[in-house]
C-alpha cells in the first residue's frame, strides 16, 4: 500500500467518518436539579375560617358533646353566630337523612350556647338569649318552627330561579302556624313576603309604601331577635340579585343600604364594606366611573 493512503486510511480512521461525527448527538450535560416550588402559605384563619367552617364545628360538637372549644374560639369578622345556629338548627329539623340522624336537639342547644360566649364575630350578643327561649319551646312550638322553615326552604328555592314569580313566591309561603317565641323563621319569611311583593309590582322608579311596610315589619322581627344581620343579609342577597339584572334599579339600591346598615347593627362590618363593592360594580356598568371608584375606595 502507498504511504500517501496509509496516511489517510489512518487519519480517518482516528477521526471517524465526518458525516457520522456531524450527526452524533452530543454528549448530555446533567441539568441541574428543578428548583423547589416556593412552600405555599396557609390562608390566614380569618380568610379560610367561614359560616360554613363554623357551622361544622357546631355540629361536631353537639355529636360529640365536646363544647368547650366553641367556647373558646375567636370567630373572626366574616362569621356570624346567630346565622350559623339558625342555619344549624333549621338544618336539624328539616332534615330527612335516613342515614344520619340529625343531633340530638338538647346537644345542639348546648352547642348553640357555648358559641354564644365565644369571642369576636357578629352579633356578639345576641345569640344567648336566643337560646334561652328556643329551650323554652314544647313539642307543638318546636313543630310550628319546622313547618316555618320548611314554607321558607322553599321559598328561597323560587327566589334563586332565573326569573322570580311574585304570585309563586307568595303562595309557598302561605300558612296559619303561630310561630314560636322567638322564631326566625317568622322573621325571614317576612322578608320574603316583602319580595313577593316586590316580584309582584312594576315598575321601579319608587319602593311603593307597602313594600317599604313590609321591609320595615321584617326589619323589627330581626331587630326582635337581636340580630339585624339577618335581615341584611337577605336584603343582600335581593339587592344583588336586582343590580345584576338592571344597574339603574332604584329598589335594588335601596335594599343595598338597608343590607349595609343592618350588618353593621350586627356588627358584621366586612360585608357591610362589601355592599360597597356590589354599588360599585352597578356604577360602573352605568357607566358612572368615578363614582364606582369612590364606592370600591369605601369598601
Amino acid at each position: 500500500m502507498r504511504p500517501a493512503l496509509l496516511a489517510v486510511l489512518v487519519i480517518v480512521a482516528a477521526c471517524g467518518d465526518p458525516e457520522t461525527a456531524a450527526e452524533r448527538p452530543a454528549a448530555a450535560v446533567a441539568a441541574d436539579p428543578p428548583a423547589a416550588a416556593p412552600a405555599i402559605e396557609p390562608a390566614p384563619f380569618e380568610a379560610s375560617f367561614d359560616d360554613a367552617a363554623l357551622g361544622r364545628l357546631v355540629t361536631q360538637a353537639a355529636y360529640d358533646g365536646k363544647f368547650d372549644a366553641l367556647a373558646s374560639l375567636t370567630l373572626p369578622p366574616r362569621c356570624d353566630r346567630v346565622r350559623v345556629a339558625v342555619h344549624v338548627l333549621h338544618a336539624a329539623l328539616l332534615s330527612d337523612d335516613k342515614t344520619t340522624r340529625p343531633p340530638d336537639r338538647a346537644a345542639l342547644l348546648s352547642a348553640f350556647e357555648a358559641l354564644s360566649k365565644a369571642a369576636g364575630g357578629g352579633s356578639p350578643n345576641a345569640l344567648a338569649p336566643l337560646v334561652a327561649a328556643w329551650r323554652g319551646w314544647d313539642e307543638a312550638q318546636f313543630a310550628a318552627e319546622t313547618a316555618l322553615a320548611r314554607r321558607y326552604a322553599a321559598a328561597l328555592e323560587l327566589m334563586q330561579r332565573p326569573k322570580w314569580s311574585g304570585p309563586e313566591i307568595a303562595a309557598s309561603i302561605g300558612g296559619s302556624d303561630t310561630p314560636p317565641p322567638q322564631s326566625p323563621a317568622a322573621a325571614e319569611l317576612a322578608f320574603v313576603r316583602a319580595v313577593a311583593l316586590l316580584a309582584s309590582t312594576p315598575g321601579d322608579s319608587s319602593v311603593p309604601q307597602e313594600i317599604a311596610d313590609a321591609y320595615d315589619h321584617a326589619e323589627r322581627l330581626f331587630e326582635g331577635l337581636g340580630w339585624p344581620g339577618g335581615m341584611g343579609s337577605l336584603a343582600d342577597l335581593v339587592a344583588t340579585r336586582l343590580l345584576a339584572e338592571n344597574p339603574r334599579s332604584f329598589r335594588a339600591l335601596r335594599l343595598a343600604d338597608l343590607a349595609q346598615a343592618a350588618y353593621a347593627r350586627s356588627g358584621d362590618e366586612l360585608r357591610a364594606s362589601l355592599i360597597f363593592l356590589t354599588t360599585s360594580q352597578a356604577a360602573e356598568r352605568r357607566g358612572e366611573l368615578r363614582s364606582a371608584a369612590r364606592l370600591a375606595d369605601s369598601a
